[in-house]
């Protein structure tokens, strides 16, 4: 089953929805392969791929969140470790057993199931908050200044 991606996925971070984008295009790949009879090479290939791009993918998205002043940003920045983590554990059981039937709907299921969550609610997470930061800003930098601040105009001029 390939995976197509859905507007329901957009953060609405152009250089992130790309990224999203191609993570996903490396999942059908797998799945291409799969079911071409090459999953070997496909597997090995996915779980490299992934454990190189979500460096850069990672690093990318928590630059956003600490230029942002994202709130959450230790805990986005652990599941982001603990994906990590994961590719390296299905990588293992690769090398040790082989790309058997059960392994890869396992790579398959869990890479689809961990972006689309992962995506769906922590990375729109921080959309919302930059958004927000964002409405934010605006209104007050459209809220004329309150006497006693200091800057209301003189009258003496």
């Amino acid at each position: 089953m390939e995976y197509i991606w859905a507007r329901s996925l957009e953060t609405g971070n152009a250089i992130v929805d790309n990224q999203h984008k191609q993570l996903f295009a490396e999942l059908n790949k797998l799945f291409q392969a799969y079911r071409s009879g090459q999953e070997k090479q496909g597997m090995k290939k996915t779980l490299d791929f992934m454990l190189e791009y979500t460096l850069k993918h990672f690093a990318d998205e928590e630059k956003l969140q600490e230029e942002c002043g994202y709130p959450e940003y230790l805990e986005h920045k652990r599941l982001h470790d603990e994906f990590r983590s994961l590719i390296k554990a299905l990588d293992v059981k690769l090398s040790q057993n082989g790309p058997t039937e059960d392994l890869i709907l396992e790579v398959y299921t869990v890479l689809h199931e961990w972006l689309v969550s992962h995506i769906k609610t922590e990375d729109l997470k921080i959309v919302q908050h930059i958004q927000e930061s964002s409405t934010n800003k605006r209104k007050r930098d459209l809220t004329p200044p309150r006497k006693g601040t200091g800057y209301e105009p003189s009258s003496n001029v």
